[in-house]
């Protein structure tokens, strides 16, 4: 669905995108009913809470504050 956002918006087939997506969520859904019930579910949501919450702090009190994210034209 938001492939077909971005197209619309964009012009252009996100292709990188659906790629990236596809790898990822195809493998999952194919795998969940083997997995699942091996999987650790409240380890894994504190997990990717942490590693959220640790990228929204840097983002906002290192990254976007000293302007990391612009063009670096030396690059």
């Amino acid at each position: 669905m938001t492939a077909l956002v971005l197209w619309r918006v964009n012009g252009t087939f996100p292709t990188y995108f659906v790629f990236l997506a596809g790898g990822a969520l195809l493998p999952a859904i194919f795998l969940y009913r083997a997995i699942g019930a091996l999987t650790n579910w409240p380890a894994f949501a504190v997990t990717t809470l942490y590693v959220i919450l640790t990228s929204v702090i840097w983002e906002v009190t290192l990254a976007i504050p000293r302007g990391w994210w612009g063009y670096q034209p030396s690059g």
